[in-house]
């Protein structure tokens, strides 16, 4: 679960650095993110977190979907706790990241 979780925000990524707006792209980082969190990898997780949450979270709020957003937010702290110790992310950068994910932005 956890590589199709992946495989889905890899494809969203490859699409988005073509069409940044396309919005089915950004829904699959939402499918993507649930089989992260509900496969229980850490692997997959920290990839994530590494890889793929600082450019979701830069996103321009003018060509990123809300309810992607959102969810990513919602589900950052799940995923944060799946990550093993050594690479979560602090409290400071989890408050960041929840803070660039809404829009508009505080």
């Amino acid at each position: 679960m956890a590589q199709q979780g992946e495989g889905h925000i890899a494809t969203a990524a490859e699409h988005g650095e073509r069409d940044p707006i396309h919005r089915v792209a950004q829904r699959n980082v939402v499918t993507g993110v649930d089989q992260i969190v509900t496969s229980r990898s850490p692997a997959a997780a920290e990839r994530f977190l590494q890889r793929n949450l600082p450019s979701i979270a830069s996103m321009d709020c003018a060509f990123r979907d809300p309810a992607m957003a959102e969810h990513v937010r919602m589900q950052l702290r799940p995923m944060n706790a799946l990550a093993r110790p050594a690479n979560r992310l602090s409290e400071a950068d989890l408050v960041r990241y929840e803070r660039e994910l809404r829009c508009p932005r505080e």
